[in-house]
Parts: structure tokens; C-alpha cells; sequence
């Protein structure tokens, strides 16, 4: 029997592929510019920074709408899904 995976877990798998452009580099994955934890089953993904933080802007970009990404102490941010904004017209 598999174990239910968590919010963050879900969230982890979602994300960790996408691939960010930045400074001029070809297109990395997500999962190489953070580390995540996923030791506590929260509602929320934390990942610690590997990379220096002007990643941040283009991984925001890269994961789009649905989720919301909040720096906090220490070089570690936060991502939560949100409801994706409506498109205006």
C-alpha cells in the first residue's frame, strides 16, 4: 500500500522539473537551484536556497499563478498553492 503523499509532497513533485532561465544560461530545473523539506506534512512547500536569490523572480515566473512563493529567514522561502488569478480580458 503507498502512503498518501503530503501538501508539500504534492507540491515538490509539481514543481521540482520546471525549468528557469537565468543569466543567460540554458534552462536548469528548479530542483537544482533548491534543496526542499519535506520532512513535516504541511500545507506548504519549504525549499532552502542553493543558488543566490536573483533566482527568485524567475523561478516566480516559472511556476506561475497557481502557487505563491514568500522569502523567509536564513535564505528559505515558502511556496503555497493559491487559485490561480483571473486573466483580464
Amino acid at each position: 500500500m503507498t502512503e498518501k503523499k503530503s501538501k508539500s509532497q504534492e507540491i515538490w513533485e509539481e514543481i521540482k522539473d520546471i525549468k528557469i532561465s537565468i543569466f543567460s544560461l540554458p534552462p536548469k530545473p528548479i530542483s537544482e537551484f533548491v534543496e526542499p523539506n519535506l520532512t513535516l506534512p504541511l500545507e506548504e512547500l519549504y525549499v532552502k536556497q542553493k543558488a543566490p536569490s536573483a533566482f527568485f523572480p524567475a523561478m516566480e515566473v516559472a511556476i506561475g499563478g497557481g502557487f505563491e512563493v514568500t522569502p523567509q529567514d536564513k535564505g528559505w522561502l515558502m511556496i503555497k498553492r493559491v487559485a490561480p488569478k483571473p486573466k483580464l480580458s
